[in-house]
């Protein structure tokens, strides 16, 4: 070794320092890439597996002309979502309007908010000036409480107006409010969903002959939020097929659009003191849906 010269000792320096300099990068650099590099092969041949399995064509230019038509369908399916929310706002657009809000993003954003007082106003407004009368209903039976400080107090004056433009309809095709015994024993004359054997569902359409129930959050098209408000109501009414009839047109109109849910109808026999002649009524039962957008950033997309 001391017979090198020191050109060679620098060499021999140089060559040792550039082999420790080529383990180091292998392992802090190169290394770990050979370990990324591996994972995302492993990845890649997986994501083929699931796009054999569900049978998605590898071709990107196929792949894009699907995209872009879930794409249109995804707008489409706005659209018409849109569409037929709006068709449900206008039952409770002209009362919205008659309590002091400018329209119903106003409404929805709570300017102003509806006060306490307001609310226990309506609830007596149309639980004793109901168009059938005064329903004589406790708060707790009808699914409602008379005095609420509750922070969504909009949702109870929604299903409160709700109520209120079915009972309208119901009087303008003279229809009677049923009572909550009438047709409970005669559960041989039903027709109707809900009616087979051993189906228990009608019972939930019988009883009582009013009531709202727990209002539901949904989640719009697109959307993973909850912006969409459904409120479910029940009600049984009583009258001729032809009055029945037109009751549930009613309620599909324009200006008074509802879902529907369920039904049940049952053929009521005469009274036992009633004359012979005279023929039995018909009760409706039904279980209607609304919905109402509590979010209108979607409006103008």
């Amino acid at each position: 070794m001391n017979n090198l010269l020191p050109i060679h000792k620098y060499l021999l320096g140089a060559c040792a320092l550039g082999v420790l300099l080529v383990c180091i990068v292998h392992y802090l650099w190169l290394k770990p890439i050979g370990e990324q590099l591996e994972s995302l092969k492993e990845e890649v041949e997986d994501s083929k597996k699931a796009l054999i399995h569900f049978a998605v064509p590898e071709d990107v230019q196929m792949l894009n002309t699907l995209m872009g038509q879930a794409k249109g369908t995804l707008k489409e399916r706005k659209t018409q979502s849109r569409e037929l929310l709006d068709k449900y706002d206008a039952v409770y657009l002209p009362v919205i309007q008659k309590n002091g809000w400018k329209n119903t993003e106003a409404f929805i954003a709570h300017k102003p908010q509806p006060s306490r007082d307001m609310y226990m106003r309506e609830f007596e407004r149309v639980i004793q000036l109901s168009p059938m009368g005064n329903l004589n209903l406790p708060g707790g039976k009808l699914g409602l409480e008379i005095s609420s400080d509750s922070p969504k107090r909009h949702q109870l004056l929604l299903q409160l107006w709700g109520i209120e433009t079915i009972l309208t309809k119901a009087k303008l095709r003279q229809l009677s409010l049923a009572t909550d015994a009438q047709g409970v024993a005669d559960s041989q004359n039903r027709s109707g969903r809900g009616n087979r054997k051993g189906d228990s569902s009608s019972n939930n359409l019988e009883l009582p002959a009013l009531s709202v129930l727990n209002p539901t959050e949904l989640s719009s098209v697109g959307s993973k939020k909850s912006d969409i408000l459904k409120l479910t109501f029940v009600i049984g009414v009583t009258g001729n097929l032809n009055d029945l009839a037109g009751f549930i047109s009613d309620l599909r109109q324009p200006e008074c659009y509802f879902g529907f849910d369920g039904f049940e109808l049952i053929h009521l026999p005469p009274a036992n003191d009633a004359p012979a002649e005279k023929p039995g009524v018909l009760r409706l039962n039904l279980k209607l849906v609304s919905f109402f957008p509590m979010d209108d950033s979607g409006k103008d997309e």
